[in-house]
């Protein structure tokens, strides 16, 4: 019985065979080995420029371009998400920085001559990477509030907060009858934090908060109707824009 402890672990569920034979090709001795795992396919190679802004502008149809040092400003008209015609994103391409950047209406009008506390939303393109989803919000105001964070409610819940760091804020101040100050800041949403924006659109009622060592202020509702507005535009560009630059997008540009 002792010997028979001592078996393979194999030959004792065969039921049958004699222990110092060796054993049969295919049994648990050729299981044991490592199997050797076949090589990753090599990545896609990087494209030049020409290529990258090829596919890029393939995903949309131009409206009324129109360049100036090396920047063309023109209407970036995507399709809707059912294959109709959608509305157009204001856009500039700059030659120099090899970059693309979307926005709706209202964001541009913020970003341009704010007269408003407001949270835009762009879209991001930058020397053959993928699309990026960016938050802007915006603080307008007698005084300033040394914006710091920004969060969004959605039917009584939190669904997305971001600290914003100090020195990613960028303060200004205009004096259109009175002197205003201006506090800018910056938001690159993740994988994630994607998926949590797609679902803005289905919520019933959301409360934007811009909040700052001084105090915060709420969107009014007008205001985050056109901030939904502008949000979706920005996430069709974003779906069709990755699926124009599969395989166009590999992080860096071929020289």
């Amino acid at each position: 019985m002792r010997g028979l402890l001592l078996l393979p672990l194999a030959v004792l569920l065969s039921g049958c065979g004699d222990s110092k034979q060796p054993a049969a090709p295919g049994t648990a001795a050729q299981s044991e080995e490592v199997a050797i795992a076949a090589p990753s396919p090599p990545p896609p190679p990087a494209p030049t420029v020409a290529e990258w802004q090829a596919a890029v502008e393939g995903a949309f149809t131009k409206k009324d371009p129109k360049t100036a040092d090396g920047v063309t400003h023109y209407g970036a008209c995507f399709n809707a998400p059912d294959g109709g015609r959608g509305d157009c994103l204001l856009t500039d391409y700059d030659a120099f920085k090899k970059s693309f950047h979307m926005r709706g209406l209202y964001t541009a009008i913020t970003e341009s001559t704010p007269l408003a506390h407001y949270l835009g939303s762009s879209i991001v393109v930058v020397g053959c990477n993928l699309p990026r989803l960016v938050m802007r919000p915006t603080f307008y105001g007698d005084t300033w509030i040394f914006l710091n964070n920004v969060a969004i409610l959605a039917d009584g819940v939190v669904v997305w907060e971001r600290s914003l760091p100090r020195d990613s804020i960028q303060q200004d101040t205009e004096s259109f009858k009175k002197v205003r100050v201006i506090e800018r800041g910056m938001a690159i949403l993740n994988q994630d934090e994607m998926d949590v924006f797609k679902k803005l659109a289905e919520s019933k009622q959301l409360t934007i908060r811009l909040t700052g060592d001084k105090g915060y202020v709420t969107l009014p509702k007008n205001d985050v109707a056109n901030f939904k507005q502008d949000l979706e535009l920005a996430l069709n560009a974003h779906a069709r824009l990755t699926q124009a630059l599969q395989g166009k997008s590999a992080g860096t540009c071929k020289a």
